[in-house]
């Protein structure tokens, strides 16, 4: 009878005991689980982020942080919800941290050079935009546009030869080769008017006062003067001449498609209005008026959807 019951004691205890397989099993449905649940959560701040309601997106993601708090994605994801916010040194962490799980990943190097790009930190966005020029060579193009920024113009002029040579400029070779080399575009100031307009006499002593001294009051002048003249190729030729001095003027881009616009070159206006956008500081007005170019240039391409989205944003901004 003693027998019997140390013999029962032993059976239960070692059936009791879980086998390598059941512990593998276990383990694998404990850990789906906790995928489906970092998913659940994922996809919501997905969906909060699609309404733009960012704080609830980063409440979610926090919920994802205490399931898989290394995730590339996840971090990913809170670093585009802080920049919404404009919360930039948020979104610089979470950009990094991200990068430690996938250094090479261009959608995050790209993001993290945006957030420098929009505090003006240039030198880190440079930084940031080298490194994508090592994994996609065609990047040389942005690398550029902010060595233009960044007042590096020798950079700049470095950078566009090289891709010259490899024939990888993008739609912007136009603009950076005018930017960049204004001297090739002297003849263009007497080619012929594209539109049938009437002229009115531009103020001699007012090209003359911005030819001698290249300053931006005396050069806006002639722009200003040269656009109610309706001397359009004028205005485009000396708006890039504009633009080689003082590539951070906003309003020089904005001249620069009017009179593009005016030369139905809409693709160059809106290069010209995308590339001036960035320059923009608290001006909402300044703003509108780009937003009116770009509908011009949208229904010049054909674009109505396009159009009235951007006339809808000049509305908006003039009723602030």
């Amino acid at each position: 009878m003693i027998f019997l019951s140390i013999q029962l004691g032993f059976s239960q205890e070692f059936t009791l005991k879980e086998t390598p397989e059941e512990i593998a099993l276990k383990k694998e449905k404990e850990e789906e689980k906790q995928y489906l649940e970092f998913q659940k959560h994922f996809f919501e701040a997905l969906q909060q982020k699609s309404r733009e309601d960012y704080n609830k997106a980063i409440e979610s993601l926090d919920d994802c942080k205490v399931i898989y708090p290394e995730n590339a994605a996840l971090n990913y994801e809170y670093a585009k919800n802080y920049l919404k916010l404009k919360d930039y040194d948020n979104a610089v962490f979470f950009s990094e941290k991200a990068l430690k799980k996938k250094p090479n990943n261009t959608h995050i190097l790209e993001h993290l050079k945006e957030v420098y790009r929009l505090q003006r930190d240039y030198d880190n966005a440079i930084k940031i935009q080298k490194k994508l020029v090592t994994l996609k060579p065609a990047k040389e193009n942005d690398l550029i546009l902010l060595y233009i920024r960044n007042k590096q113009k020798d950079k700049a002029k470095e950078s566009f030869l090289k891709i010259e040579k490899l024939s990888l400029f993008d739609h912007r070779q136009d603009y950076y080769d005018r930017i960049l080399f204004p001297e090739k575009y002297s003849e263009l100031k007497k080619a012929p008017i594209k539109k049938p307009v009437v002229l009115e006499n531009t103020d001699t002593s007012v090209k003359k006062k911005s030819t001698k001294k290249k300053d931006f009051k005396s050069i806006l002048t002639l722009l200003q003067a040269e656009e109610k003249s309706n001397k359009f190729n004028e205005l485009v030729a000396d708006s890039d001449e504009g633009l080689s001095l003082f590539p951070a003027q906003p309003l020089f881009y904005l001249l620069n498609a009017k009179g593009q616009n005016a030369l139905y070159n809409y693709k160059k206006a809106l290069v010209s209005l995308e590339l001036g956008l960035d320059f923009i500081i608290d001006d909402t007005n300044l703003l509108a008026n780009f937003y009116d170019q770009m509908k011009i240039a949208y229904l010049g391409l054909n674009r109505p959807s396009k159009a009235t989205n951007y006339q809808n944003k000049a509305l908006e901004l003039r009723k602030q």
